[in-house]
């Protein structure tokens, strides 16, 4: 009896090493979320939405081996860690469509589409839309029969149009005006899209387009573009690394939103 007593001390004392060395992936998980906020102060919806992840994982790996050894909420423990796990393999999909690199190699005629991001109060452009300028500009500058749409209307304390500022800082990096459209009225991508197409086909333009975006946003962006009839050859500018964490939970938001709306999710 003694040794069975003890054997079982073993066997139980396994799982509970188990149970702590997945403990430590939340808690990691919850760190690298933390990044953009310790780096540079910056509190975003992405970070808060993998904060709750991890916490429920957290909780999930604490609580649920015991209810499920004790007998009592066996059945709840099995249900809720089916739908973690569920969820955990469904962020992996996401995963995998944020960081599949785009490959492009588009016609002489396309179009070049910057999509717009936040503008600072002082109207200078963010860093992130900083970035898609500047990764437009090197292509309108190689390609110089190239024309261009900037899409992006004026967001809740931005002094102007993303367009308007995109157009701007375009033509101060070398680009002529005239090769230059904008599309002020769009808040989301899926507006993007579809204002975008509208006026492409208004001017008689083709509906190829040169999709500037950050990396993370180029297969949802990708997607919409799709569904407005437009052919889109994705030219990806990095995030910036602090950034990139807050950016991953934000695009898996919105990719989940986006899938369960048919993909008609506007954000």
């Amino acid at each position: 009896m003694k040794m069975q007593n003890r054997g079982g001390g073993i066997q139980a004392l396994c799982p509970r090493w188990w149970q702590l060395l997945l403990a430590v992936l939340p808690i990691g998980g919850a760190v690298w979320f933390s990044v953009p906020f310790f780096t540079m102060g910056f509190l975003g919806v992405g970070m808060l939405f993998g904060w709750g992840v991890c916490l429920c994982v957290f909780i999930g790996v604490l609580l649920f081996p015991g209810m499920i050894r004790s007998g009592r909420g066996k059945k709840t423990a099995i249900a809720l860690s089916v739908l973690e796990l569920l969820g955990l393999l469904w962020m992996g999909a996401c995963t995998v469509m944020i960081l599949t690199p785009a490959v492009s190699s588009p016609p002489e005629d396309a179009v070049v589409l910057v999509l717009g991001c936040k503008v600072n109060r002082d109207g200078s452009p963010s860093v992130s839309l900083a970035r898609r300028i500047d990764a437009a500009a090197g292509y309108l500058l190689q390609h110089p029969d190239a024309l261009c749409v900037a899409s992006g209307g004026q967001g809740e304390n931005e002094p102007e149009a993303e367009s308007d500022v995109i157009k701007r800082e375009l033509i101060e990096r070398g680009v002529e005006e005239d090769r230059i459209f904008t599309e002020p009225a769009s808040t989301t991508t899926e507006e993007n899209m579809a204002f975008s197409a509208a006026l492409l086909e208004e001017k008689g333009l083709s509906n190829q387009i040169v999709m500037v975006t950050e990396d993370f946003h180029q297969y949802r962006a990708a997607r919409l573009a799709r569904s407005e009839g437009l052919i889109p050859y994705p030219i990806a500018c990095q995030s910036r690394p602090a950034m990139f964490p807050t950016n991953y939970g934000r695009e898996v938001m919105a990719l989940t939103l986006y899938w369960l709306s048919f993909g008609h999710f506007t954000g």
